[in-house]
């Protein structure tokens, strides 16, 4: 049980960083301040960090950098991000 909640706090977790990247994009496109960019910047990184140690996981292993390039491109979907990340801490 324990551990469906930890996948579903990812998944919420996921969402949130989809929808900040998005912001991200977006805001460098509308030409804000650099400030605000550097600042949801070291969010999102702060966030992806969290991510991964709720799923037992590694950020520094490498993998997982690409694992959220893929996910925010929508070439992977958030659940097959929570299977290989849990994958590589097994």
């Amino acid at each position: 049980m324990w551990m469906s909640m930890i996948e579903a706090s990812a998944r919420s977790a996921m969402e949130l960083l989809i929808a900040a990247v998005r912001l991200l994009e977006e805001s460098k496109n509308s030409g804000l301040g650099t400030d605000y960019i550097e600042d949801l910047s070291t969010d999102i990184l702060l966030m992806e960090k969290e991510v991964v140690s709720l799923l037992g996981g590694n950020y520094d292993s490498g993998e997982v950098t690409g694992l959220f390039n893929k996910v925010y491109a929508a070439e992977m979907t958030i659940d097959d991000f929570i299977s290989r990340t849990l994958l590589e801490t097994a």
